[in-house]
């Protein structure tokens, strides 16, 4: 589960993982882009729903 989620004034939405302060989702509306840090450094894009996600 992440720890925070934050909503800019474009409505752009980052949430963060308990484990590090980098944003590994992020989106606009309705859609949100996760970015998966793996072991290389690579990122991996997903297409995942943003409706049940509380912004504080």
């Amino acid at each position: 589960m992440p720890e925070r989620v934050e909503r800019d004034k474009d409505n752009h939405y980052r949430i963060y993982s308990n484990k590090t302060e980098l944003p590994v989702l992020w989106g606009n509306g309705n859609k949100i882009i996760s970015l998966k840090i793996e072991q290389y450094g690579k990122y991996e894009q997903d297409n995942v729903l943003v409706k049940s996600l509380p912004v504080s």
